[in-house]
């Protein structure tokens, strides 16, 4: 049952009064956007936006035995096809929500009485009317597990804010600086001769705030290691741009010269140095190509995001993708 204020309780049991008890709406567009209409005739102020004077009804609630889920019908004007045309630029509104409040005014100043919000269930627009189907989304319509984890299928974009599987660098190592799981960093200028900060990097897998004291950074392939004083957790990643004449070693990645973040990058199968001119980078996956020398040169393999988890695994940043570096190449798990 809902409690109104004893103030509104009072003005609402009188027999009669000037004030009126008004009906507004609070239309989601879109995360950023709402608009707010109000059944008057004129707009009105409340609680620091501006209700439009609009013509709208609003069906009864009607309570239901059967076990369906209730819904409240809503109507707004379309003659002037306003609404109609946030319909079509927002996709029909189904799935926003829109708050139903009922205001009283005391001493000049709106209060809000009864405040309800509902899901947009359906949406119909005709020539006169927008007409609105409210209530909750049906529990036994909805997708459960919401994601399903397969090894060899990814459900994110490639470098979105889900994935993070990006390359590009947010500089070198911060004291006291918070960094996020798929960061990519160097040493500082401090290490250069002690672990080259241009033959390695490291992604952040953990998220955290650094320590005070630079790490001793790890130099073996892939190692996972924390700092001594601090919560997030690192990993050697090699990632560089390609370059001629320099000793590679095996898991090392690149890219070609000619970008600087790409799914598309290479992994060494062995150590050795590069030749004095790029490779004719190949870009179907799985594709080798020699670097070098015969006798000392390196063997790239075409490193693509296979969109898999078992390639975030093979990378060793599973966090990245969301899924379980358990799977296996046949099974699904449900987390």
């Amino acid at each position: 049952m809902e409690i109104l204020d004893t103030n509104l309780i009072v003005e609402k049991n009188k027999l009669t009064g000037d004030e009126p008890w008004l009906i507004t709406l609070d239309v989601q567009l879109s995360d950023t956007e709402t608009i707010y209409l109000v059944r008057n005739t004129e707009d009105i102020t409340f609680d620091g936006r501006t209700y439009q004077a609009f013509p709208l009804e609003i069906d009864e609630r009607n309570q239901v035995t059967q076990g369906n889920i209730p819904t409240l019908g809503v109507r707004v004007s379309n003659v002037n096809r306003l609404i109609q045309s946030y319909l079509e630029d927002y996709g029909g509104l189904v799935d926003n929500e829109i708050t139903l409040r009922v205001l009283s005014r005391l001493d000049t100043t709106w209060y809000e009485a009864i405040a309800f919000t509902y899901k947009i269930l359906g949406c119909v627009a005709d020539a006169m009317y927008v007409n609105f189907t409210l209530g909750a989304a049906n529990p036994l319509n909805r997708r459960f597990p919401l994601y399903k984890y397969i090894s060899n299928h990814c459900n994110w974009q490639f470098g979105g804010a889900e994935c993070n599987y990006t390359f590009d660098y947010v500089g070198t190592w911060t004291a006291s600086k918070r960094y996020w799981v798929g960061d990519l960093i160097r040493p500082t200028a401090a290490y250069t001769g002690v672990y080259r900060t241009d033959l390695y990097s490291y992604r952040c897998i953990f998220p955290g705030r650094t320590g005070l004291t630079e790490p001793s950074w790890s130099t073996v392939t892939c190692a996972k290691f924390t700092e001594d004083d601090a919560e997030i957790h690192w990993m050697e990643c090699s990632l560089t741009t390609w370059t001629a004449t320099r000793r590679y070693y095996e898991g090392d990645i690149v890219h070609g010269t000619t970008v600087t973040s790409t799914s598309q990058n290479y992994r060494a199968l062995n150590e050795g140095v590069s030749g004095s001119g790029q490779p004719n980078w190949p870009s179907r996956l799985g594709s080798t190509i020699l670097d070098g020398t015969v006798a000392g040169g390196i063997t790239w393999t075409v490193n693509t995001c296979k969109r898999s988890l078992r390639n975030c695994r093979d990378l060793g940043i599973p966090t990245n993708f969301g899924g379980h570096p358990g799977l296996s190449g046949k099974g699904m798990k449900v987390v």
